[in-house]
């Protein structure tokens, strides 16, 4: 009787962990990715979009190109990466230490072998993120520390969007 009643409490556990844990939540069909950092509209690599690295050092905006709707999973997605310090202005010398795409739901990552990091050939405070890929749509998270001339600790900011 009592392994019984263990059974059915892990069952319904299970059920719930795996209907929430893959992007759903009460009342809702999709779940939206928080709405703290979003990435910003196509094209617009602007202060105003800017989130806050968790140290306070610099700001980053990610825009993704050529992609209106945000990321998906079926391809190689790009991201420009546009950073600015304290006061708004860009950074100058930016150096990527890491650039780490994450589904906090699902406690996993995707692989960055083939991704690409390269500066900016014109604007000094953007860096192009090439070829993220996608295991799966849903919540996502890009973790990206980073450091500069005017920033020299290395910070991280989280960007978070939805992969379709």
């Amino acid at each position: 009787m009592f392994a019984q009643k263990i059974k059915s409490v892990i069952a319904v556990f299970l059920g719930l962990s795996l209907h929430w844990g893959c992007g759903a939540s009460p009342g809702k069909k999709n779940a939206d990715p928080p709405s703290s950092s979003p990435t910003a509209p196509a094209g617009s690599l602007t202060v105003e979009h800017a989130v806050w690295a968790q140290g306070g050092t610099w700001q980053v905006v990610g825009t993704w190109i050529g992609l209106p709707d945000g990321p998906d999973g079926k391809t190689g997605n790009d991201l420009d990466l546009a950073f600015f310090g304290v006061d708004g202005s860009p950074l100058t010398a930016v150096k990527i230490e890491e650039v780490k795409p994450w589904m906090t739901v699902h406690g996993h990552g995707t692989s960055t072998k083939n991704m690409v990091i390269e500066p900016d050939a014109t604007a000094a405070n953007v860096i192009h993120v090439k070829n993220i890929r996608f295991v799966m749509s849903g919540p996502w998270e890009i973790f990206v520390t980073a450091k500069s001339e005017s920033a020299p600790a290395a910070d991280r900011a989280v960007i978070k969007f939805n992969v379709r």
